[in-house]
């Protein structure tokens, strides 16, 4: 069997989106979504467990992305895992390479007809 590589995540932003362009000319979005368990206890007692990923978006779902997303906006994320190595602290470390997102409500975002011709525009999933 071989493997895969695959996360679907769907959370709130914890920060505006940064972008930026690197010297190549590639365009990055990078921004941290939350995830949050909810579980009901033995006792009744209600419990909950938030995970932060880091997020990366590239090239043109990049700039859109940044264009129309903020802190708060609740996104589906589908994607990989990578691992990478910070080349300063030698520290390894995991972040999500979106291959396609979809905006679950418009906090955050744009709204209403502008957002749903957005998407149809950009031909989104990329």
């Amino acid at each position: 069997m071989s493997s895969h590589n695959a996360v679907t995540l769907v959370g709130n932003l914890g920060q505006d989106p940064e972008h930026k362009t690197l010297p190549s000319g590639s365009r990055v979005c990078n921004f941290s979504m939350a995830t949050t368990e909810h579980w009901k206890n033995k006792d009744g007692s209600k419990g909950e467990e938030t995970t932060w990923h880091d997020i990366e978006i590239w090239d043109k779902p990049a700039d859109t992305f940044h264009a129309h997303t903020k802190k708060g906006a609740k996104v589906l994320i589908q994607g990989s895992i990578k691992k990478n190595k910070n080349q300063e602290t030698g520290v390894w470390y995991t972040r999500i390479k979106a291959d396609r997102f979809t905006w679950m409500d418009t906090k955050g975002s744009q709204s209403g007809e502008d957002l749903v011709e957005l998407v149809a525009e950009d031909d989104i999933p990329f």
